[in-house]
């Protein structure tokens, strides 16, 4: 089943699980996990967390973690490492953006 790259900005999301920067050349490798995340994002651009947690992370809302916020953490340094004018925010706590 094929599936086509994801562009946002300077950004494109490679179905091999890699991040490139259009502009530059750059690429990054991505996990599958910050892969998914990043790639709802970018269909969704705005995506509540509780989402997240239960699509991506397969936990419960009643399971106390840091896990999405350190996916986000290393999915936002990545896109730092290859200069992307693309940033993710988390405008309140229970979502996020990606703009």
């Amino acid at each position: 089943f094929f599936q086509p790259d994801i562009v946002f900005k300077d950004l494109c999301l490679k179905k091999s699980n890699y991040l490139l920067n259009i502009e530059n050349k750059k690429k990054t490798y991505l996990t599958e996990t910050e892969f998914s995340i990043l790639k709802l994002l970018l269909q969704e651009k705005k995506i509540k967390k509780e989402k997240l947690r239960i699509d991506i992370l397969e936990l419960r809302s009643s399971v106390e973690t840091k896990s999405l916020e350190s996916h986000l953490s290393r999915i936002r340094k990545k896109i730092n490492e290859i200069n992307s004018c693309v940033s993710i925010s988390s405008p309140g706590n229970n979502q996020v953006a990606i703009f």
